[in-house]
């Protein structure tokens, strides 16, 4: 079956009308970056594609809750970043809802958690509301470019920041890792290119949420 075909099958499946669903078609073939595929059969598609086509006909009747089964599972890196674009995109038509143990993926694309453990909720919130509740300090991991000892004065003093330390140190980069109290990343960006360095790269750490996640599946494990 191509892509146009299945797609029409799953709206007609959902209730919409014949005359309607030529539209809804091409709305979720444009969501999800499919249209130079809509004659193509399904299964002669990269494993990434199909992915899409997947999430394209969950969308086709425009529902208000969207669920999404790791979603990232078995993409490469390229298809990672694409598919988390995707659904950064759907923000505000839809509530996505994602579930997966892809902590790093879960870290960059959702707004607020839950945390379930044999079948209850043992956390909810934003990544930093639950981590202010267990007092578990984030990472945040920087590249740049300058005096690695200034770099690291610079960071230690921004308000927030518990501890810097220097992990790699080359000619054209030198890389940070900071451990703070809550996500100051704004602040440590402003203070290091204030100083003068040359920021490359900064990104919140996932370890972080490793450590949440372990740290209330084991205690409800223990309870």
């Amino acid at each position: 079956m191509t892509v146009g075909a299945y797609l029409a099958f799953a709206a007609r499946l959902r209730g919409i009308t014949g005359r309607d669903t030529p539209a809804r078609v091409q709305e979720s073939e444009d969501k999800l970056a499919l249209r130079d595929v809509h004659g193509e059969i399904i299964g002669t598609l990269s494993y990434g594609f199909r992915q899409r086509v997947g999430v394209a006909q969950a969308l086709v009747h425009r529902p208000r809750l969207l669920i999404l089964d790791e979603p990232a599972a078995g993409l490469d890196p390229v298809q990672i970043v694409e598919m988390r674009n995707l659904i950064q995109r759907l923000r505000g038509e839809h509530t996505v809802l994602i579930s997966s143990h892809f902590l790093a993926e879960v870290s960059q694309t959702c707004d607020r958690l839950l945390v379930i453990q044999a079948g209850e909720i043992v956390a909810q919130g934003t990544e930093e509301e639950i981590a202010a509740a267990l007092g578990t300090p984030g990472e945040i991991e920087v590249a740049l470019r300058g005096p690695a000892a200034t770099a690291l004065e610079v960071a230690r003093q921004v308000p927030g920041v518990l501890d810097a330390q220097l992990t790699h140190s080359a000619a054209q980069e030198i890389l940070l890792k900071i451990r703070a109290r809550e996500d100051c990343r704004p602040e440590i960006a402003r203070a290091l290119v204030l100083a003068g360095h040359q920021l490359l790269r900064l990104d919140r750490g996932t370890s972080r949420l490793e450590s949440i996640f372990i740290e209330l599946t084991q205690r409800e494990r223990l309870s």
